[in-house]
């Protein structure tokens, strides 16, 4: 896919299609519209953390609940702390 140390590829391909945050909007879209959610403030706040997607889905380096743990802190942090159980 991407050489080992290209990290505009790696944004590219963990972003293509928009695969994760649809899949994780379609698990946890009525929580987060309770909170001020819809899919435009989803997505720039999901962007926040590209990084550690890149760790989980490209380089192996976090499981998938130390990704749902990342992505829900930083969700609960733009939602002023009432997303709750996100999993």
């Amino acid at each position: 896919m991407c050489a080992e140390n290209n990290a505009d590829c790696n944004k590219v391909v963990v972003w293509s299609n928009n695969e994760l945050p649809r899949y994780l909007w379609d698990q946890w879209s009525a929580e987060l519209k309770k909170w001020g959610y819809d899919w435009q403030r989803f997505l720039k706040v999901l962007k926040l953390v590209t990084g550690d997607i890149i760790l989980w889905a490209l380089k192996d380096s976090l499981t998938w609940d130390e990704l749902v743990k990342r992505i829900s802190d930083v969700l609960r942090a733009y939602s002023g702390g009432g997303v709750v159980g996100l999993r």
